[in-house]
């Protein structure tokens, strides 16, 4: 039986590089947003991935919509904004009341807003779990909780995707600075990374690099494109 049963020769026209913009703190400092450009590159996507972090912001607590780094973000108008911020807000005295959620949740949707009316689609990342906060880990990562069902329903108002970090980090130890157990280190960064990068290919069209393309329904090292039903190989 023939491995290849039929042959679309396909000439993609050329796509200019897009935009994917991670705003957020010292989670994302430590670099899950280079990991995802990486596979992008590696797997032939126009999209480039780019990190907008401050470290310390929060939504509330030393709020980022306070920063130049968010004017900068606007100004840019990339296609996609990732946002992950609300780590540093647990510290705030009130985020756990009501009241406090409430603020937080009014805050975070202005950011969604601006971020949205400025640029294009938000897409929304779940809080990370810490590892060792002393005496308030278990406080922290409550905290955590209920700020990621605030998240849940804010992403179902505006109809936006959540990147699942706090699944893909996990709470092994070795996948955080063993100095704080707050901060992702090199792998638990790649494997926010890798989230982020296969998040983007399940709900986003992902925009191939100027090539020849052939269309297959059986090939070895099949690579997804923005031909949906179709396996696409390099031929040229």
């Amino acid at each position: 039986m023939k491995k290849l049963l039929f042959t679309i020769l396909i000439l993609i026209t050329f796509i200019s590089s897009q935009n994917i913009d991670c705003v957020g703190s010292s989670i994302t400092r430590n670099g899950y947003p280079g990991y995802t450009d990486n596979l992008m590159v590696a797997n032939g996507y126009v999209w480039r991935v780019h990190n907008y972090e401050v470290p310390g912001a929060g939504v509330v607590q030393s709020a980022y919509k306070d920063t130049s780094v968010f004017e900068e973000v606007l100004s840019r108008k990339s296609e996609r904004v990732v946002l992950l911020l609300g780590a540093n807000d647990w510290v705030w005295y009130s985020v756990a009341d009501q009241n406090g959620k409430d603020r937080w949740r009014s805050e975070y949707e202005y950011l969604v807003e601006e971020f949205s009316d400025a640029c294009g689609t938000v897409v929304l990342g779940y809080l990370i779990h810490r590892v060792d906060v002393g005496d308030d880990v278990t406080l922290a990562n409550a905290t955590m909780d209920t700020l990621n069902v605030v998240i849940d329903a804010i992403a179902n108002k505006y109809s936006l995707t959540i990147i699942d970090f706090k699944t893909a980090i996990g709470m092994d130890p070795t996948h955080f600075w063993s100095s704080d157990g707050l901060h992702p280190n090199s792998l638990g960064s790649q494997l926010m990374g890798i989230a982020a990068y296969e998040h983007f290919k399940e709900y986003y069209h992902l925009s191939i690099d100027d090539e020849y393309w052939e269309a297959t329904e059986d090939y070895d090292n099949q690579k997804p494109s923005l031909f949906n039903g179709c396996s696409m190989k390099r031929v040229k």
